[in-house]
């Protein structure tokens, strides 16, 4: 669902100019959220509780708050690129 929406919002290395002042760090962040999002699904799918899970999670507390921030942030940022995008002019 990720790589739908990135594509979307055109949110991928290839969308930044190599001649825009700091285009390079945009290329590396723009990498690193793909990179967060596929480590978010494999913390969910290697500590979660989901699939029907009944054992508890080997996770720490710290693991939980990095995972909800990580998604919190990458959502708060998607959600006000599509905002940005939508506005008229």
């Amino acid at each position: 669902m990720y790589k739908k929406v990135a594509t979307e919002l055109s949110l991928n290395r290839e969308s930044v100019p190599d001649s825009t002042k700091g285009s390079e760090a945009a290329k590396k962040t723009l990498g690193a959220l793909n990179t967060t999002v596929f480590g978010l699904a494999e913390l969910r799918n290697t500590l979660g509780r989901g699939h029907g899970r009944t054992t508890p999670s080997p996770a720490l507390e710290r693991h939980a708050r990095l995972a909800f921030n990580a998604a919190v942030a990458l959502t708060e940022f998607l959600f006000d690129t599509w905002q940005d995008r939508e506005k008229p002019g």
